[in-house]
């Protein structure tokens, strides 16, 4: 949160005319903005034409290639062939040239060998190929690193491995149905995976008793195609054991005829794969929720970077302000995700957010019971405790030796409280104009919380109260 000071005519600044701010359309400033948006992002950017091999590489793609940065982003396409894996040199050349010739999007994950420590890192390239009038061909496009991404799928993969040698190696029943109508037998195996006690055979309608209802459509179709003749079946179904547990089970059956062709038997196996289930379930979740987290934190840099620089601040101030508050953005998303994304206590996050503003421990007071607070509503909170910290040392109570600061929150009913109360600080100035901290915390924290936020200016100091339903700031059952 920004607080604006009272103008004068004296000091030295009298006299002087700040330069005019350059209109919004001015492609230098489009251009800085789009900059600083994909820096902050991890995003490296790219333009170059394909028949000189030279164009311009955004400070992020030096960095993401291992790379010293030129004076003026200068870049050879053959500096990028060279970084690329040889196992996947052949492969991305090809891509790379058929892209060219074709024009229009190309896509491309590839590893790379950085330069500067040897690393290997995976890469993923969105670009464009631009036939121009001329006859040239322009590339364009962003870069990000995918390492983790690849990673994690390495390690699902193996996971999925590992299941599938250990089902191999075990928990496999068997039985057999004869098509005369005489009934059939099961394996014990059979009869503890879909969980009915071993000792004797059962009746088909006693075996498909465990089924989910809403899986026994695709069990009856089975059974009727078996009796319409069909040579081999593969069914997925739930069944719920006598202990309650819900699992997964393939039946893998096949048809058997005897010596004049007529149907003799139904063979086959069950296995339980509810862990592959799970393991798809957790590759879903994962991409969904990666690429969740990758747009909504794009979209929040996106945001930070124009109501940043759409202020009146110098371009240089601008940078340095958006700056720290994608450091702020980046402090709370550490924290969350040493906590995997699931909640985190309150006092952890005012720490965190104190202490990445160097606010010492005796200047404020920190007070609350011990909650934990959803992830989103985190991000928001922690990014405003940023504007207050920020305006307190600038111009509130932090900015004398004699202010203090006491931050506490707590329940009123089912109603989650929050305060920022500053005192001993400096009178405020009697014109204020709103700025990017005011209006997000007015607007943006109150919104994500589905609450109010209310700011006031008193005579010694700044109070900002927050106030939501509980249970759209705490994770239940942490209050």
């Amino acid at each position: 949160m920004t607080r604006e000071r009272p103008s004068s005519g004296g000091g030295t600044n009298a006299g002087r005319h700040p330069a005019p701010p350059r209109p919004a359309d001015d492609p230098a400033v489009a251009h800085e903005r789009l900059l600083l948006a994909t820096e902050g992002a991890g995003v490296g950017t790219y333009d170059l034409d394909i028949a000189s091999g030279h164009g311009y590489w955004s400070p992020r793609a030096f960095a993401l290639l291992g790379m010293e940065p030129t004076p003026d982003g200068a870049a050879r396409l053959e500096a990028w062939s060279e970084r690329i894996h040889e196992a996947d040199r052949a492969r991305i050349a090809a891509e790379h040239a058929a892209a060219a010739a074709r024009g229009g999007a190309w896509q491309a994950e590839y590893r790379i060998v950085r330069a500067d420590d040897g690393a290997v890192v995976w890469l993923q390239t969105f670009g464009h190929f631009t036939h121009t009038a001329s006859g040239h061909v322009r590339s364009t496009g962003v870069v990000i690193d995918i390492t983790e991404k690849k990673q994690a799928e390495a390690s699902l993969r193996e996971s999925e491995s590992r299941l599938r040698r250990s089902q191999e190696a075990g928990g496999v029943g068997s039985y057999e149905w004869f098509m005369d109508g005489s009934g059939g037998t099961q394996s014990e195996g059979m009869l503890r995976l879909i969980g009915l006690p071993p000792g004797r055979n059962y009746t088909f309608k006693e075996i498909i008793a465990p089924v989910l209802p809403e899986d026994m459509e695709d069990v009856i179709a089975t059974t009727r195609a078996i009796r319409e003749g069909s040579p081999r079946r593969e069914t997925h179904y739930r069944v719920r054991r006598s202990d309650g547990e819900v699992r997964w089970i393939r039946d893998i059956g096949q048809l058997e005829r005897d010596e004049a062709g007529r149907p003799y038997r139904w063979v086959g196996i069950v296995q339980d794969i509810t862990e592959e289930k799970r393991a798809e379930e957790r590759r879903e979740l994962l991409i969904n929720e990666l690429n969740h987290r990758v747009k909504n934190t794009l979209a929040v840099v996106q945001s930070l970077a124009h109501q940043t620089l759409r202020s009146a601040l110098p371009l240089d101030a601008a940078r340095a302000s958006f700056e720290q508050r994608l450091v702020a953005l980046a402090t709370a998303h550490d924290l969350l995700t040493k906590e995997s994304w699931q909640s985190i206590a309150i006092t952890e996050l005012v720490d965190g957010a104190l202490k990445a503003l160097g606010v010492a421990e005796s200047r404020v007071a920190v007070a609350g019971p011990d909650l934990q607070m959803k992830p989103k509503p985190a991000v928001s909170l922690s990014m405003a405790l940023h504007e207050l910290g920020t305006n307190a040392m600038k111009y509130g109570s932090l900015s004398v030796e004699t202010g203090r600061v006491a931050v506490n929150w707590g329940l009123e009913g089912e109603t989650f409280v929050f305060s920022w109360v500053e005192r001993g600080g400096p009178p405020p100035p009697e014109v204020r104009q709103p700025g990017f901290g005011t209006r997000m915390i007015q607007l943006a924290l109150a919104a994500e919380l589905d609450g109010s936020a209310e700011l006031r200016f008193e005579a010694d100091g700044l109070t900002c109260r927050v106030t939501a339903p509980l249970g759209n700031a705490v994770e239940p059952g942490r209050a």
